[in-house]
């Protein structure tokens, strides 16, 4: 039985350090008793530190402590948290939520935050967001320069009415001139 329930014990372990999420696991105690080494790496928690180990003495990122605490003492999880903090000169954006741990009977032995890495998620939606704003630059400004054309166009094609004409007829189409200067001038 003894070997059964080690066999199991390093089975979970195995389950818990191959999940690609982080997963810590917080008593009411304020003792963190579980953390894969997703969430180390993610967290960037010394790996060589012993569980269980004092939340308060962790080197946790201090909203993902908050988070913690407000489980513990507050009994508010939240869902959907996004922490952004900086490790070597790099931000990292995490989500973290947390939920009650609970034991097979319900009883609530604490909290657990399933943390995930969504840096490289965020980075691709601002740069989603920048080339969306790029894009609509390019249309405003394909909308101006038709504005300006148009305009253009038309004092084009009166200037070379005038140039070509300029001088010959004096008389009949000096009204159509005076029209096409008019014009020509209204348009500038």
């Amino acid at each position: 039985r003894d070997r059964e329930l080690t066999a199991l014990a390093n089975y979970n372990e195995l389950i818990l350090n191959n999940v690609r999420s982080g997963i810590i696991t917080v008593g009411h105690d304020g003792l963190i008793n579980a953390c894969n080494a997703a969430a180390s790496s993610m967290v960037h928690l010394d790996g060589e530190s012993s569980l269980p180990l004092d939340l308060e003495m962790a080197v946790l990122p201090q909203e993902v402590k908050d988070l913690i605490r407000q489980g513990i003492h507050e009994g508010e999880y939240v869902t959907l948290k996004e922490c952004r903090l900086v490790y070597d000169g790099r931000e990292e954006i995490l989500n973290v939520p947390t939920s009650p741990f609970s034991d097979g009977a319900g009883e609530e032995l604490g909290v657990i935050a399933v943390i995930s890495d969504i840096t490289q998620i965020k980075k691709l939606e601002e740069q989603l967001l920048v080339s969306q704003r790029l894009a609509a630059i390019g249309e405003m400004v394909a909308g101006v320069a038709h504005q300006i054309r148009n305009p253009l166009a038309i004092m084009k094609v009166s200037a070379e009415i005038l140039r070509d004409n300029f001088g010959k007829g004096k008389g009949k189409n000096e009204g159509e001139y005076k029209e096409l200067s008019r014009v020509l001038v209204s348009e500038i």
